[in-house]
């Protein structure tokens, strides 16, 4: 509870959806 509100939040959805959209991009490169 109150991950949501943690100040390092905002950055780590960030850096997650970095790494998924980098993810896709090397699944389809292969």
């Amino acid at each position: 509870e109150g991950a949501r509100q943690a100040p390092g939040y905002p950055l780590l959805s960030a850096v997650i959806q970095a790494g998924c959209r980098a993810a896709i991009r090397i699944s389809e490169k292969i």
